[in-house]
């Protein structure tokens, strides 16, 4: 949990129950095994003891909070609206936002087939690179004054108002861009899963809500910072030797300098980044996976 006094982290850490693998009692088996088949990168058996029982845990809160709203559009005669449930993922840089993200939309479609699910990065509220070089914040990019937080507000406001549709800019890694022109057509969902490292912060315009005031059920990946750091510096060579987009000019640099650049980007942009934004906001979600160094599955914390 939070680095703090460790009286505050034992009342954290107090207010959280691990998920027992024993909950995968409830797990289908067969669905696992297919999920895994299109998800390589997890085994059927990590999906059935720990992934599979989460997402159970968040369909069966997506339930309750369906039948109170139909209850209440019923108390109060007024008609019924139809508000996606929203699910935030989060975490540092290289904890597998995304990777994850795809897995749990499997493996929600997988429960309940009838589901619309769409998956949205806050990388798409990113600033454009121009933009960024105009306000001097390209060494700043992924803290907080590097999106456009209105947008992002802007968006959650009127997916939980009723707005069914919406057409978002599409960010490429490829590019380390907003892809001009391009754009995310969004149309009726059942269930958002939004991801990106910055779900759980305050925000930074004039304005009384806050992302998570407007998520359903919030889910924070924690991994050791070295571990972390250690992936950084594998992705970004592995992008430098495919040498395409933003990467092409790395593409002849050699391991030595390629880790050289890496550590340098790490401790100057990502790691402040991680330590003074992202770790603190852990104990305000409601779900926290803990990850090892190969990122598999340690435990599984979920508030009550």
């Amino acid at each position: 949990m939070p680095d703090m006094n460790s009286e505050s982290a034992d009342a954290v850490s107090r207010m959280y129950r691990v998920l027992n693998p024993s909950d995968a009692r409830h797990t289908d088996e067969s669905a696992c095994r297919l999920i895994a088949g299109v998800n390589p990168v997890f085994t059927a058996e990590e999906i059935s003891r720990h992934y599979y029982p989460a997402m159970k845990l968040v369909a069966g809160r997506r339930a309750a909070l369906e039948e109170t709203r139909r209850r209440e559009n019923d108390l109060y005669s007024s008609p019924a609206l139809k508000i996606p449930y929203v699910v935030s993922i989060s975490g540092s840089v290289s904890s597998g936002k995304t990777t994850v993200t795809r897995l749990l939309s499997h493996i929600l479609k997988s429960i309940d087939p009838a589901l619309r699910i769409v998956h949205v990065s806050t990388d798409c509220f990113i600033m454009p690179t121009a933009e960024l070089t105009r306000r001097d914040l390209m060494s700043r990019k992924g803290f907080p004054e590097s999106y456009d937080w209105q947008a992002q507000m802007n968006f959650l406001k009127e997916l939980r108002s009723g707005k069914r549709e919406f057409s978002l800019p599409v960010y490429s890694h490829e590019v380390y861009d907003i892809v001009p022109g391009m754009r995310n057509e969004i149309r009726d969902p059942d269930i958002v899963l939004l991801e990106g490292l910055n779900l759980l912060q305050d925000h930074h315009d004039q304005d009384s809500l806050q992302p998570s005031d407007l998520t359903d059920f919030s889910i924070y990946l924690d991994m050791r910072e070295a571990d972390l750091e250690k992936f950084f510096i594998r992705r970004i060579i592995s992008l430098a030797r495919e040498g395409t987009g933003f990467y092409s000019s790395m593409k002849n640099m050699t391991d030595d300098e390629l880790t050289a650049r890496a550590i340098r980007v790490w401790n100057t942009v990502n790691l402040p980044n991680l330590r003074q934004h992202i770790q603190p906001t852990r104990c305000r979600s409601d779900m926290v996976i803990s990850l090892d160094s190969s990122h598999k599955v340690k435990s599984i914390m979920v508030r009550p």
